[in-house]
């Protein structure tokens, strides 16, 4: 199985995000929910957020509204009612430390 799952993130003006991804964090009225490879498929409501997700080694945060996502197979949808602000970089995953 592929560590990485295909992203789709659309608004009714464009196209926010078209890629592969490893992790997706998004927040439902229910509290936040993590998304991997391989995720059991659900459809979720989405609450205004942050949608967090991480691509090439690099986390991506992009301030949201209310809409659903779709987990379907090695797919994720992701429409929003309302525009995306642009997305931040933060700084890659330090690497593991074995502490023992």
């Amino acid at each position: 199985m592929s560590a990485n799952f295909d992203m789709l993130i659309i608004t009714p003006e464009k196209t926010f995000f078209d890629g592969e991804t490893d992790s997706l964090v998004l927040t439902t009225p229910d509290g936040e929910l993590g998304i991997l490879a391989g995720h059991a498929p659900l459809i979720a409501t989405m609450r205004p957020s942050a949608i967090r997700f991480r691509t090439s080694g690099a986390w991506k945060d992009a301030a949201v509204g209310e809409g659903f996502a779709q987990v379907d197979g090695n797919r994720v949808r992701v429409d929003r009612n309302h525009r995306f602000s642009a997305y931040q970089q933060k700084q890659p995953d330090p690497p593991a430390s074995s502490g023992h």
